[in-house]
C-alpha cells in the first residue's frame, strides 16, 4: 500500500421507493465486490436500549411505543409517525445523526479502492446522502410496487399510504447518477446492476490513480 494512501471507500448510494428493488440491488453489489449496509438495520440497532437514539426516542414519544420487554415497538413507532409529517421529521432528527456516524465508521475503516453501499429509502431526505461519491436510485411502475409489498404482507392501503408519503419516482431520478429500472426479471436486473458496477470500477480506478 501507498504510504499516503486514504483510508475512505467510495461510497455508493443506494435509494428508491418502497418495493422498488433496493435491497437486491445492494445484494447483487455485495456479490459483485462491495461492503453493503443497509441504513435501516442500522436504525434498528442505534434504536435498542442501551444505545444512543434510544432514550432521546422513549423521552420523545412516550411508553406507549414500547413493547413488553422494554424494547421499541417499530410497529406502534409507526403508528405514531407514518402519516404525520412532524413526527417524522422529529424521529429522523434523533436517529439519521447516529446512522450516518455508523457508515462513517464502516467507510473510515476500508481502503480508498474499496466500495462501499448504502441502502436507505430516505437517503436523498438526509445528509447521508453527501457522503455518496454516486446515487443509485431503482424505480419501478406505481401498482408494481404496491403489489410487491403487499405479496410481503402489508395492506395495500398502508402500501399506498408509505408510498405517497414517500418523494415521487421524478424526483429520485432527479438525484440519480445511475437509475436501475426494476420492472422487468431478475436477468435484467443483474445485468443493469453489473453493466452500473463496472462504470463504477473505471471511477474508482481514476480516482486512486489520478
Amino acid at each position: 500500500m501507498g504510504q499516503g494512501r486514504r483510508m475512505t471507500a467510495y461510497v455508493i448510494g443506494v435509494t428508491g421507493q418502497l418495493g422498488s428493488g433496493k435491497s437486491t440491488v445492494a445484494m447483487l453489489l455485495r456479490e459483485f465486490g462491495a461492503t453493503a449496509i443497509d441504513a435501516d438495520d442500522v436504525t434498528r440497532d442505534v434504536m435498542q436500549p442501551g444505545q444512543p437514539a434510544f432514550s432521546a426516542i422513549h423521552a420523545q414519544f412516550g411508553r406507549d411505543i414500547l413493547a413488553e420487554d422494554g424494547t421499541i415497538d417499530r410497529a406502534k413507532l409507526g403508528q405514531k409517525v407514518f402519516g404525520d409529517p412532524q413526527a417524522l421529521r422529529r424521529l429522523e432528527q434523533i436517529v439519521w445523526p447516529h446512522v450516518i456516524a455508523r457508515v462513517l465508521d464502516v467507510r473510515a475503516g476500508m481502503f480508498d479502492d474499496s466500495v462501499l453501499a448504502v441502502e436507505a429509502i430516505k437517503l436523498l431526505e438526509a445528509p447521508l446522502r453527501r457522503v455518496c461519491d454516486e446515487i443509485w436510485v431503482t424505480v419501478a411502475p406505481r401498482e408494481t410496487l404496491v403489489s410487491r409489498v403487499t405479496g410481503r404482507g402489508m395492506a395495500a392501503a398502508e402500501a399506498r399510504m408509505r408510498l405517497g408519503t414517500q418523494m415521487s419516482e421524478a424526483e429520485y431520478r432527479r438525484f440519480a447518477t445511475t437509475v436501475i429500472d426494476n420492472t422487468g426479471d431478475e436477468k435484467q436486473l443483474r445485468r443493469q446492476v453489473e453493466e452500473a458496477w463496472r462504470r463504477s470500477q473505471d471511477r474508482v480506478k481514476r480516482r486512486v490513480t489520478g
